[in-house]
């Protein structure tokens, strides 16, 4: 069986680097979108950054709004517990005035 000739061993390589061409446009396209996927990913976490540091925001006043709102019950429950004394102290002196 005879060797190759060098026009055949040519056209061999062209159509092997022709492969390798296409073979290296396609990893390209692949990186080009896995770049943009990448970037777009940044934005996203950029955006979710923003978002998470509202709510911690609003969870911090919402925090403060709750300890002002027990801080006015326990005002309400002092002012009603003070004035049923009264109201108790009134009735034994009223009784121990009678007598």
């Amino acid at each position: 069986m005879p060797g190759k000739t060098n026009t055949e061993a040519i056209r061999e390589l062209e159509q092997f680097v022709a492969r390798l061409d296409e073979h290296s446009d396609a990893l390209q396209a692949e990186i080009d979108r896995l770049r943009e996927a990448g970037t777009k990913s940044v934005e996203l976490f950029a955006a979710l950054d923003k978002r998470v540091t509202i709510l911690e925001e609003r969870l911090v006043d919402l925090k403060k709004s709750l300890e002002e709102s027990d801080r006015k019950r326990w005002g309400v429950w002092l002012a009603l517990i003070g004035a049923l004394l009264a109201m108790l102290v009134n009735v034994v002196l009223l009784f121990l005035g009678k007598k």
